[in-house]
């Protein structure tokens, strides 16, 4: 009997240690316009400044109650389209690129981003990073919806 419940347990732990994640396949988060592309919102704008002074959140300086319902809808075939919601109401079309690390967004009505690095990217959230001199400037977090 006492036999039986150790072969039980053994059993038990040997399933238990066949469930391994590693067999998973990686999360690719290139940055190219085939992985990044989706909707987003910009939910943050972040001034930041060499060591040691701190970044600082600049977000209700830098967009307006209108900008910060803005949606964008970044599509594989590098078409972009700028929506505010609510009272706010409107849409522009543009078009968008993500090539060796550095993204383009350019729609009218909306803040434009020439050839900024991506500063990260997880599959969720993208920062596009706009250096003004000396170590300091501004990170755009996206995040996508």
């Amino acid at each position: 009997m006492l036999s039986r419940k150790i072969i039980a347990v053994l059993l038990f732990i040997l399933v238990l240690c066949s469930c391994n994640k590693e067999n998973e396949e990686p999360v690719s988060c290139d940055k190219t316009v085939a992985v990044i592309a989706g909707n987003f919102k910009l939910v943050k704008v972040a001034q930041y400044y060499p060591y040691p002074l701190v970044d600082q959140d600049v977000t209700d300086l830098m967009l307006t109650a209108c900008g910060k319902t803005g949606l964008y809808e970044l599509l594989q075939d590098k078409t972009a389209t700028y929506t505010e919601s609510g009272s706010c109401a409107g849409s522009q079309s543009g078009n968008w690129d993500a090539v060796d690390g550095k993204i383009s967004i350019a729609i009218p009505g909306a803040p434009v981003f020439t050839n900024l690095p991506i500063a990260s990217w997880d599959c969720k959230t993208l920062v596009i990073q706009q250096e003004q001199n000396a170590g300091a400037g501004y990170k755009f977090y996206f995040l996508k919806q």
